[in-house]
This record gives C-alpha cells, sequence and structure tokens, in this order.
C-alpha cells in the first residue's frame, strides 16, 4: 500500500516537474518583486507604512483572541484555495493559478523586506516567528493547488484550441478535487500554527521592539 502510494507520487511528480520549476519560479520572481518594492519605496509612502506598523505593534494585541485569528486565516485561505479550485476548470483558467502564485509570493517578499527595513534585527526576528513557521505549511500547500490548477486548465485549453478536441473535464475533475482537498488540510494545519504558535510569538516579541 504504501509502495503503491510512493510510487504515485513518484509519477506524479516526474510528470509534473517542469511545471513545479515554472511555478516555483513565479513564486520567487513575486518574492524578489516584492523585496524591490520595499527598496523604491518613496520617503512618503514609507512613513505612511511605517506609522501603520507602529500602530499594529503598539494596539491592544493581547486581546485578539487566538481563535479569531484562526477563523479569520482560515476563511481567507479557503477563499483563494477555491478561486485556484475553480480556475483549474477552465481553459482560460491557466493566468489566474499563475497569477495567484505571483502575488503571493511579492506579499510575502513585501512583508519580510519590509519588517526588515523597517525594525533590523527585531524585524528578522519577527519575521521568523510570526510569518515563516505558518508559511512552512501553507505555501509548500498552495504550490500543489497552483500547480494542480495550471496543469489542469493548460490542458484543457490545449485540448480544446490547439489540437482542436473535446476535453472531458469529468475524468480528471475527482482526483483534482481530492488532491486539492488535501492540500487544504495542509493549508488549515498552517492557519492553526499561524494562530496558536505565531500569534505566542507576536506577543513575546512587540514588547521588547523598539
Amino acid at each position: 500500500m504504501l509502495e503503491e502510494i510512493y510510487s504515485e507520487i513518484r509519477e506524479y511528480l516526474r510528470e509534473n516537474m517542469g511545471m513545479y520549476i515554472f511555478v516555483s519560479s513565479l513564486f520567487l520572481l513575486g518574492l524578489v518583486s516584492g523585496v524591490v518594492m520595499v527598496v523604491i519605496q518613496d520617503g512618503e509612502t514609507f512613513e505612511e507604512l511605517h506609522l501603520f506598523f507602529e500602530q499594529f505593534t503598539g494596539g491592544d494585541y493581547e486581546q485578539v483572541s487566538q481563535g479569531f485569528v484562526f477563523q479569520e486565516s482560515l476563511r481567507e485561505n479557503l477563499v483563494q484555495v477555491v478561486v485556484v479550485w475553480l480556475s483549474g476548470m477552465f481553459a482560460f483558467g491557466f493566468p489566474v493559478a499563475a497569477g495567484f502564485i505571483f502575488f503571493r509570493g511579492f506579499t510575502l517578499g513585501f512583508a519580510v523586506a519590509f519588517l526588515v527595513e523597517n525594525a533590523s534585527f527585531y524585524g528578522i526576528l519577527f519575521s521568523l516567528g510570526a510569518i515563516l513557521p505558518h508559511n512552512l505549511l501553507i505555501v509548500p500547500a498552495f504550490l500543489v493547488i497552483a500547480v494542480t490548477g495550471f496543469s489542469l486548465s493548460f490542458l484543457n485549453f490545449k485540448e480544446r484550441y490547439i489540437y482542436k478536441n473535446a476535453f472531458n473535464l469529468k475524468k480528471h475533475l475527482g482526483y483534482y478535487s481530492m488532491l486539492v482537498l488535501l492540500m487544504f488540510l495542509v493549508v488549515a494545519a498552517g492557519c492553526l500554527v499561524e494562530a496558536y504558535i505565531s500569534t505566542v510569538f507576536i506577543r513575546l516579541i512587540i514588547p521588547v521592539m523598539p
């Protein structure tokens, strides 16, 4: 049983390795773009962001319940998973999956670069404790979802508009949906980490930040 599962995973990775390289490159491009955006910000915009960050760190974060953080994180990520899942069902949905993973990288790169630029050593600590833990689960899961959605959508596009054949979506829908559901469970685990581990670190680091 385990050997069959391993064989299936190995075959899946072999068939989709090129797509994983492409989608991962989009994520890295977004990550770098987010860092560059922080670097090129003009003084006025950076001051506005700095003021927003001070308001956040000076807020009554102790009163924010971990349950509320989990619910909000789960809701936001569920919406994103559904959008990418739906995009995979349409012939022209693959740019949505590509754009989504680029934007995910951009926001992550921007957040980390801003924290480091704004708070130096404490920004690095904040990133390691408040951003890294849950993203170790969420980012790989979204990469799998994006690759799967992109692949199915692009296959649909090729069959319909290049080879002029009918595309049987139902043939792929069950496996596709099951894989997305499995990855969403990983995302949900990341949301739990964000709510019950990352928030603890935030409460520890914010009081000592300059």
